[in-house]
């Protein structure tokens, strides 16, 4: 999905502050737990390790200080883990600069600087497609949705049109509250309303009206899956579900909080982002599985900001200044850091092998 980033680009003038925070500077260091040796039983050699940092169990050893380094790419160069930068803005110091990301055939769609822009999976030339405002943006095939403010009001407008093609654009929903959480499938979008406090549903295809799909529902993270949305409810503490034609939403499990998420399969993962922890329930469970503590990595920032998962491997980003890239199996087994240096990053996209991370300033690949 392309999401926008509004809270990294408003925080852009505390850019410094934030790094010297978290410790980034011109010195490379060892990451969290130390930069550890060979690779042991289940876990890899060089960049990452298991979640408690064991020696034998993946390349992040002992303890000690950590200083992570902004990665500075070129498109096309080349970096430490193999992590390749797909596009660059050198201009950082702009208040809105590249945001989001989402997969479609083989490019890489995002937000650059009020435009719409799309880079070749496989290294290239980026290609402006359009103009577009800023608010939110959320792609699903090759189909954009975005708000866009009114000019007489606060409120705003919900859009669809091919990403190819801004301009034949269809207005799906007009004078709406700002949403907080907006999710898509290949039929519907699904926004949240404050007043009063729901969750509403429109077809994609335009020429229907919205209709409230769950009443009083207000959600901290919200998915489209298998024929249901999924949700993070604030109000009732649980992870909830209704499907998506209407009907009883449906209590599953008790959560403390809520972030963004993902599902695959017969499972739905989030982050949260209270607890700083990775997320997962499985159809049938009473109860969710925490797949990793994020806290207790020693001396890192615990803030996640987006997850995918794909196969057996959940992806997810952390950290604010100087952000790292993550990974754990689906049963929580080999958690390790794959890259890190991400300045500002707040965007994630997986296929089949690679994946790609949106920062402020870069557009990069990360090898799977």
């Amino acid at each position: 999905m392309i999401v926008s980033m509004q809270a990294a680009a408003a925080a852009a003038g505390a850019v410094m502050v934030a790094l010297a925070l978290v410790g980034c500077g011109s010195d490379g260091g060892d990451p969290p737990g130390g930069t550890g040796g060979d690779a042991g039983a289940g876990g890899a050699q060089g960049e990452g390790g298991s979640a408690d940092g064991g020696g034998g169990a993946g390349a992040q050893g002992g303890g000690g200080p950590w200083e992570c380094v902004t990665l500075d790419l070129e498109p096309g160069e080349v970096g430490p883990g193999g992590v390749v930068a797909l596009f660059r803005d050198d201009d950082v110091n702009r208040i809105e600069s590249v945001e989001g990301s989402a997969l479609s055939g083989e490019y890489v769609y995002f937000d650059a600087d009020h435009q719409l822009l799309r880079v070749p999976v496989a290294g290239g030339p980026a290609e402006t497609l359009g103009d577009l405002p800023s608010g939110w943006h959320v792609m699903v095939g090759d189909t954009l949705v975005w708000t866009e403010e009114l000019s007489s009001q606060r409120n705003v407008r919900l859009l669809a049109a091919p990403a190819t093609n801004l301009s034949a654009s269809t207005v799906l929903a007009e004078d709406i509250l700002p949403p907080a959480r907006l999710a898509l499938d290949d039929t519907n979008a699904y926004y949240d309303q404050g007043d009063p406090q729901a969750i509403w549903k429109v077809a994609l295809a335009g020429g229907s009206a919205p209709e409230v799909l769950v009443p009083s529902g207000h959600p901290l993270g919200m998915i489209s899956h298998d024929g249901a949305l999924y949700w993070l409810d604030f109000q009732t503490t649980q992870l909830e579900r209704v499907p998506r034609e209407g009907g009883t939403r449906e209590p599953l499990a008790e959560v403390f909080f809520g972030g963004p998420m993902a599902a695959a399969g017969d499972s739905v993962f989030w982050t949260d982002t209270s607890l700083h922890t990775v997320n997962r329930w499985r159809e049938g469970a009473a109860a969710i599985d925490v797949l990793h503590d994020i806290e207790t990595v020693p001396n890192a920032d615990p803030s996640p900001s987006a997850i995918a998962v794909s196969g057996d491997t959940v992806y997810w980003l952390q950290g604010f200044g100087c952000v790292e890239l993550w990974e754990v199996k689906t049963d929580g087994t080999g958690a390790r850091r794959t890259a890190y240096g991400f300045f500002l990053a707040d965007g994630l996209a997986v296929d089949e092998s690679h994946v790609f991370v949106t920062a402020q300033d870069a557009i990069y690949r990360v090898d799977r």
